[in-house]
């Protein structure tokens, strides 16, 4: 498990920087002044940091880590990618939405644990104007639990939940 939390961590760190690389090519022919933002997402006991990419007006591809740390404990990391595709641009704009990621305990005392999740997504920004808004989002979450997590109370085994987040959101 370690060697695939291992592969799974360069693919995301590569996939992070293509977008860094790629971006100020892909915002030269982009007609809407947004290309890129930093938002944070609250959910629960959970905070998020999200860079979304603007990849054309209606669809934003977004990075998300997040990352807990406890002295004697261990480290919490999250890392994933969201894609949200609105329904027009307006004032409020509702959206649909994917993410897909890996959720690592990396315990003091034992071995890492990975669980993996897959959910789908509905919500709604409130422009304030076009460079900062307010979200809140509705989540179906499946989530596949390594066999020594206690994270959902189902070690090994596939869980499926809800949730709500709430996104702010700046845009440059």
């Amino acid at each position: 498990m370690k060697h695939f939390t291992k592969k799974f961590a360069i693919a995301t760190f590569a996939s992070i920087l293509a977008i860094f690389i790629f971006q100020p090519v892909y915002a030269q022919t982009q007609p809407e002044d947004r290309t890129f933002g930093l938002s944070a997402s609250f959910q629960e006991s959970q905070f998020d940091i999200i860079l979304p990419f603007w990849i054309e007006q209606r669809a934003v591809l977004a990075p998300a880590i997040s990352a807990v740390y406890a002295e004697d404990i261990g480290t919490d990391l999250g890392a994933g990618l969201v894609f949200r595709g609105y329904f027009g641009m307006r004032k409020v704009t509702p959206y649909l939405g994917a993410r897909f990621g890996a959720l690592i305990s990396m315990p003091s005392r034992s071995d890492s644990i990975t669980d993996f999740f897959f959910g789908l997504l509905y919500g709604g920004e409130f422009f304030l104007d076009p460079h900062f808004s307010i979200g809140v989002e509705a989540q179906a979450n499946l989530v596949k639990s390594d066999e020594k997590s206690t994270r959902f109370g189902n070690p090994g085994g596939v869980n499926i939940n809800t949730a709500a987040a709430v996104i702010v959101n700046a845009y440059f």
